[in-house]
C-alpha cells in the first residue's frame, strides 16, 4: 500500500529550530538575530512565523500550538484547496503524552477555556476548523513515538480510497505541569522537550511529476516518520 503514496511535503519544530521541505532548516533567532540554543514553545509568536492570522491562536493550548504551527509549515496550499479536496483530506495524529498537562492544569483551575483543549485530538479539530478539511481522523496516545503506525493508518486510508491525501503529525508538548508526575520527560539538560512532525501524504497518480513514494522512503534507510521529515526538510 505504501507504494501508492508519495511523501508530498514534511515540516518539524523542535526546541533547537524548526523547517519544511520548502524552506529547509532552520535554528531559531533570538531578538538580536543570532542563533538560540532553544526555544521555549509557549515564546514563539504565530506572526513570527506565519503572515495569515489565527485569531484563537493566544487561548489554545501548548500542544495544540504545536500541531497548528507545523501544519501551518507544511506550505501545501491549503488556501488554494477545492471543497472536494478538503472532503478528501484527512488527519492522524501520535501523541504519547496528549493532553495530560492540559488535563491538569484543568483539574487544578476548572475553566471553560482549558476544557476545550483536554483532548490530544483538539489539535486535530483545530487544524480542520482553521483548513476546512473533512477527511477521516484519527488520534493515538502510544509510547511507540516513532510514528509508523500513523503513517501505515494514512498509507492504507489512501489506498482504500477514504482519502486523496492525509496529514500525519507526530507531536508532544509535555510541559512543566507534569514534573513531578512524569521525570523521564526531562530532556539531557533537565528540560522538558516537545516537538512535532509533520508529514503530507497523497495518491500517487494525483502528483504531476516525480515522486518519493513512502515505501521507497522506508525501504532505502528504514527511517521513521520523524526522519523521513528531516530527510525532506534537508534536502534544499
Amino acid at each position: 500500500m505504501t507504494s501508492e503514496v508519495v511523501a508530498l511535503a514534511a515540516s518539524y519544530m523542535t526546541p533547537e529550530g524548526f523547517g519544511s521541505s520548502a524552506l529547509g532548516r532552520r535554528p531559531w533567532m533570538d531578538g538580536h538575530g543570532k542563533p538560540c540554543e532553544r526555544k521555549e514553545l509557549m515564546g514563539i509568536p504565530w506572526l513570527s512565523l506565519f503572515s495569515a492570522p489565527c485569531p484563537r491562536f493566544g487561548r489554545m493550548s501548548p500542544l495544540t500550538r504545536l500541531g497548528l504551527m507545523a501544519v501551518e509549515l507544511l506550505d501545501v496550499g491549503f488556501a488554494d484547496m477545492t471543497e472536494e479536496q478538503r472532503t478528501d483530506t484527512g488527519i492522524c495524529m501520535l501523541s504519547p503524552f496528549g493532553s495530560m498537562a492540559t488535563d491538569i492544569e484543568f483539574l487544578r483551575e476548572i475553566g471553560p477555556a482549558t476544557f476545550t483543549y483536554t483532548l490530544p485530538s483538539s489539535v486535530i479539530g483545530e487544524v480542520c476548523i482553521r483548513h476546512r478539511l473533512r477527511g477521516p481522523g484519527l488520534c493515538l496516545m502510544s509510547e511507540e513515538d516513532t510514528g509508523r503506525s500513523i503513517v501505515a493508518e494514512a498509507c492504507e486510508r489512501i489506498a482504500m480510497g477514504e482519502a486523496e491525501s492525509m496529514l500525519c503529525l507526530v507531536c508532544d508538548a509535555p510541559g512543566a505541569e507534569i514534573r513531578d508526575l512524569l521525570k523521564y520527560a526531562l530532556d539531557q539538560n533537565g528540560k522538558f522537550w516537545w516537538y512535532a512532525y509533520a508529514l503530507y501524504l497523497v495518491r500517487t497518480d494525483t502528483v504531476r511529476g516525480p515522486g518519493k513514494t513512502v515505501a521507497e522512503m522506508v525501504s532505502a534507510s528504514g527511517v521513521d516518520l520523524c526522519g523521513m521529515c528531516l530527510d525532506l526538510c534537508g534536502n534544499r
